[in-house]
């Protein structure tokens, strides 16, 4: 009697041993000695284009960072990707790539995994040059220390497309959604290429990556047998006079990104720098409660937020001193007018205004408007055009918590990035 637990199945079976049909086993019959060598390293060069994901068809604004072929060194069944990138004008700005982030091979790209440590992978930086900054074109000589060479790690060996998302200063705090299009057809062994970095980068661990304000999140770095590590958390390149690690520490913070880098060192050899984001944002002011809203005037902050990430849109500075909407509840707790006032807004030194807003969900209103003049910075020329200083819709549902929309602001970067979408497409929160 066998006691099995209920709703477990067990089988009684025999095993037959049959000696009749033993036989020896041969040991090494061809005298091959067994395959203990590592796999051999091949380092390719391979033409590279970045794509943008938001305009179909149409080349990121990155692109031209991009500084020569990729190198992908290929071993074991999987490559290493670098990256050399450069300084582009784009638009009358100077600007520089800062950070690059990579998703595992698909199909496209999952903005679910934006932010999210199992998916996404922060490209180490191996290099820096210094360069000129954001107003250089403005007569600005100052410089500053600049990310030169990115290094991905990656778990195929040759992949024809690889998702990235990438910050850069001329668009800080509004990163872009691109692919890499490796063109293998036309790539070729690099014959004289060296590894020049010799120790691992450091592994950098948070506790949350997308905490609340005030929130506590810990910090846990590692890195490979005999190596210090030297962090930062204020945004500038660890060294050897930098914070020594010795153990797990704190951060916190409030309606921003703290960034922390971290480097190993050993024997006197320092490896690529790693980063690591801890974004801390606002609770949620949706309510728990389940009883209907009373019919009367409320006030509600408001955002606007990109289409796909839980990230501010470039048009969000456009309610920076209007940040509540005023609501006006009615018909017992069934209907909203909302009410939103908005600002001129500046973005990368452009000055611009909301020229118009529309929405697949509600039928919006411009109950107010005004004249604005740019200044001169996106083509020399100043223009003047109405903007919406007020506009409202009513809805219904006073449970979502977000409504698509489509917004406009002129004479900026993001007439580069919407000209072929009709308008930079957003959620209002």
């Amino acid at each position: 009697m066998v006691n099995t637990p209920v709703g477990t199945m067990t089988h009684i079976v025999r095993l037959v041993i049959d000696t009749d049909t033993l036989t020896a086993v041969e040991e090494n019959p061809d005298n091959d000695e067994p395959d203990n060598e590592d796999s051999e390293t091949v380092v390719y060069s391979v033409p590279v284009v970045m794509m943008s994901e938001v305009n179909q068809g149409s080349t990121s604004m990155g692109n031209d960072a991009l500084d020569g072929n990729a190198i992908v060194t290929v071993k074991d069944g999987k490559s290493t990707v670098q990256l050399t990138v450069k300084a582009v004008y784009y638009a009358g700005l100077y600007g520089h790539l800062t950070k690059l982030w990579s998703y595992p091979s698909a199909d496209s790209m999952n903005y679910d995994w934006w932010s999210d440590s199992d998916y996404e992978i922060s490209a180490d930086i191996a290099e820096y040059f210094t360069d000129y900054g954001l107003n250089y074109t403005s007569g600005d000589e100052t410089t500053y220390e600049f990310p030169k060479t990115f290094i991905m790690e990656r778990d195929s060996e040759q992949e024809d497309v690889i998702y990235i998302r990438i910050s850069s200063d001329a668009m800080e705090g509004f990163d872009q959604a691109a692919r890499l299009e490796l063109d293998w057809a036309n790539a070729v062994v690099a014959e004289d290429t060296e590894t020049e970095i010799q120790v691992e980068s450091p592994d950098i661990t948070v506790s949350d990556s997308s905490p609340k304000n005030n929130q506590t999140v810990t910090v846990t770095i590692t890195a490979e047998d005999g190596a210090e590590i030297y962090y930062t958390t204020d945004g500038s390149v660890p060294s050897e006079s930098s914070n020594l690690y010795s153990g797990e520490f704190t951060v916190t913070g409030a309606g921003e990104t703290v960034t922390i880098y971290a480097v190993a060192v050993k024997d006197d050899v320092s490896s690529a720098v790693s980063s690591a984001d801890i974004r801390f944002t606002a609770s949620s002011s949706s309510s728990s409660s389940d009883s209907e809203i009373e019919d009367g005037k409320y006030w509600l902050d408001i955002y606007l937020w990109n289409a796909n990430l839980d990230q501010a849109s470039m048009g969000d500075s456009a309610f920076d001193n209007n940040r509540q909407a005023l609501v006006t509840v009615s018909n017992n707790g069934t209907a909203a007018k909302v009410q939103i006032a908005t600002n001129p807004v500046s973005v990368s030194g452009y000055t611009s205004a909301l020229q118009g807003i529309k929405s697949s969900e509600v039928s919006i209103s411009v109950e107010d408007a005004d004249k604005f003049t740019t200044n001169t910075r996106y083509d020399g020329t100043e223009h003047t055009f109405t903007y919406v200083t007020l506009f409202s819709f009513t809805t219904t549902d006073l449970e979502s918590e977000y409504i698509p929309v489509e917004i406009s602001v002129p004479y900026t970067p993001m007439d580069g990035i919407t000209e072929n979408d009709g308008g930079l497409h957003c959620r209002k929160t």
